[in-house]
């Protein structure tokens, strides 16, 4: 694999691998990994805010690698417009669980990397990991060089490149602890300056 940026662009990777103690496969990269303020707490934290519930395990340890390889400088927590006003309405109860906006995460990665110069990522290439379900109807990128992976293509390529034995052990794996996960493989090269339309949803 090229040696470039990781980008998490929305929670539902973060919330697969961690189901199944595989979070160090984001390693494989040998980069440092963006993960947008909003992301994070999508995957870690809003579960047990909506529920009103302490994280499960699996939040646990996705909580404490974060902080881990964020104290080693491989893991950068970005602080995005769209993270700190969603925080805000949060903590002044303007959000609940029956009213929070949906894709606040997806918005924020959108916000970051179409930003990213001032985590001084200028322009440079990346590998934008995107969810397996649905997204957003259009995504809007910009000074694009990037590689798009869904959860699962994500462990073929790894499979390909001989880090990992088996993408079918690891997504059994993800399936038996989520059964509604669908495995989607999705796997595009994008450049230039453009609005790339998300494939993983057909329009009507």
């Amino acid at each position: 694999m090229r040696s470039c940026g990781l980008v998490i662009m929305d929670a539902g990777p973060l919330i697969k691998l961690a189901l199944v103690n595989q979070l160090d496969l984001l390693l494989s990269f040998d980069t440092r990994i963006y993960i947008p303020d909003e992301v994070l707490f999508e995957a870690a934290e809003k579960f047990a805010w909506e529920h009103g519930t302490k994280p499960t395990k699996d939040k646990v340890y996705l909580l404490s690698w974060v902080k881990a390889q964020k104290a080693k400088g491989t893991v950068a927590i970005p602080a995005t417009l769209i993270g700190e006003a969603a925080k805000g309405k949060r903590d002044r109860g303007e959000f609940t669980a029956s009213n929070h906006k949906r894709h606040t995460g997806e918005l924020a990665a959108h916000e970051f990397f179409n930003h990213r110069e001032e985590w001084g990522h200028p322009g440079e290439a990346a590998v934008l990991l995107m969810d397996d379900r649905p997204q957003m109807e259009s995504v809007r990128i910009q000074n694009l060089d990037v590689h798009i992976l869904s959860t699962f293509s994500l462990l073929i390529a790894l499979q390909n490149s001989k880090i990992l034995s088996s993408a079918e052990a690891v997504w059994n794996g993800i399936a038996a602890a989520m059964p509604t996960a669908p495995k989607l493989q999705h796997d595009k090269s994008v450049r230039g300056d453009t609005e790339y339309r998300s494939l993983l949803r057909k329009r009507p």
